[in-house]
């Protein structure tokens, strides 16, 4: 019930959303709602959140994505014996999984790793060479369609970020 992000959770998702606003406007809430949403609704749903700093991603990981899990009787059905709870992998029973990294000076961490969402939250403080290897961890992205068994190449991507000058990443290396 909060309007500003109401669009976010439509029904149809779009490959790519980028969020570009001021401080406070709960980019990061919604980004941890709509992919933790995601993960418990498809089974194997593979997601890597990246940040510049492992500061922002310890913040993210426990007071948002954490926090989510831990008050919500439907996220903590899904969490239990078995499953990853760490600062930079939390795993479910329905074998979806987020990964949560950083690449304020290398992007070493990402590499091999093959996700369905990437998820890149304060994108203004990315090094914009870094983009095409983080997308890379798309590039073999599947979901099976629960009804008909088939598999179909999806995936999806979220930006969000406060924008700091003119000079930030731009349109088209973000698209």
């Amino acid at each position: 019930d909060y309007m500003p992000t109401e669009a976010f959770f439509g029904r149809y998702l779009a490959p790519v959303t980028t969020v570009k606003g001021s401080r406070q406007i709960s980019k990061s809430s919604f980004l941890a709602a709509r992919t933790l949403t995601l993960a418990l609704a498809i089974p194997y749903f593979k997601i890597l959140f990246v940040f510049p700093l492992y500061e922002q991603v310890s913040r993210f990981s426990t007071q948002y994505v954490r926090k989510l899990i831990m008050e919500s009787p439907i996220a903590a059905a899904f969490s239990g014996q078995g499953t990853e709870k760490s600062v930079l992998t939390r795993s479910f029973t329905n074998f979806s999984k987020m990964s949560f990294s950083f690449a304020s000076l290398s992007v070493e961490r990402a590499r091999g790793l093959s996700v369905n969402l990437l998820g890149i939250d304060e994108i203004q403080n990315l090094d914009p060479r870094f983009l095409p290897i983080l997308l890379e961890t798309m590039s073999a992205s599947r979901v099976q369609d629960n009804k008909t068994g088939k598999s179909h190449r999806v995936s999806f991507r979220y930006n969000t970020g406060t924008p700091l000058s003119m000079d930030n990443i731009d349109r088209k290396s973000v698209v």
